[in-house]
């Protein structure tokens, strides 16, 4: 577990939101906030939370 820890720690520290938005059309994760969707083309990029639904279960 200390790879996985170090890579969390570095991935923290660089400022760069991983998965922060994603396509509320084809729900692809994006590490930031574009114009366009990069697999779909769409204009609907939001945050995370607002994609996902709460109630969802694995």
């Amino acid at each position: 577990m200390r790879l996985a820890d170090t890579i969390g720690r570095e991935a923290s520290t660089t400022g760069v939101d991983h998965g922060r938005y994603a396509c509320r059309t084809c729900g692809i994760p994006l590490e930031r906030d574009l114009d366009r969707c990069p697999e779909c083309g769409h204009a609907t990029i939001a945050p995370i939370e607002d994609v996902i639904d709460p109630t969802f279960s694995d």
